[in-house]
């Protein structure tokens, strides 16, 4: 009962078993178990028995004889639990996250706003020397994270997210498509 509290945060294991399908997580402080499915791991990882684990615990499902947590490292709840625990503007609201995009173990992007005029969003969550983006990332496997001003302009938003490509033109189409 007392990991119902703990959905959608992180929670830590000890890699127990490495199976074909998945792995099984002896979960730290308790007796329980998990198991984390191929489809819900970092596909670039590679993982070792007894080693220390970071797990997203998605839900709990109930419908069985006895509980099975659902746990996932490639949801994008990881990357926003990781997000929320490391950057305290996030974590005090003082930047929201806004949408998150990822291939889990290559690539994230992460749309962030501010909700005073005095807190840079993309700064906060980079930090001094990239120290924060940096250890989310490390958790991550090294995915690569890049943080996205939001803009309620579309065209300043587009540029935000290619950045720091050079455009030369946009055109947008506003016909119907049926």
């Amino acid at each position: 009962k007392k990991f119902f509290r703990k959905i959608n945060n992180i929670i830590i294991g000890k890699v127990k078993t490495i199976l074909k399908n998945g792995i099984i997580i002896c979960l730290q402080n308790s007796n329980v178990a998990c198991f984390l499915k191929n489809n819900e791991k970092i596909l670039t990882e590679i993982y070792r028995v007894g080693a220390k684990i970071k797990i997203y615990l998605v839900a709990i499902d109930t419908k069985r004889k006895k509980f099975y947590l659902n746990v996932s490292r490639a949801c994008n709840g990881m990357l926003y639990a990781l997000l929320h625990k490391e950057i305290p503007e996030i974590s005090t609201g003082k930047v929201i996250v806004k949408k998150i995009a990822r291939i889990p173990g290559i690539r994230a992007k992460i749309i962030v706003q501010s909700t005073t005029e005095y807190i840079e969003p993309i700064g906060s969550c980079v930090g001094i020397n990239a120290i924060r983006i940096k250890k989310i990332s490390e958790e991550l496997n090294n995915e690569k994270i890049d943080i996205v001003l939001w803009d309620k302009n579309p065209i300043k938003f587009l540029l935000n997210i290619i950045s720091p490509t050079t455009v030369a033109s946009i055109t947008f189409c506003n016909e119907k498509k049926t």
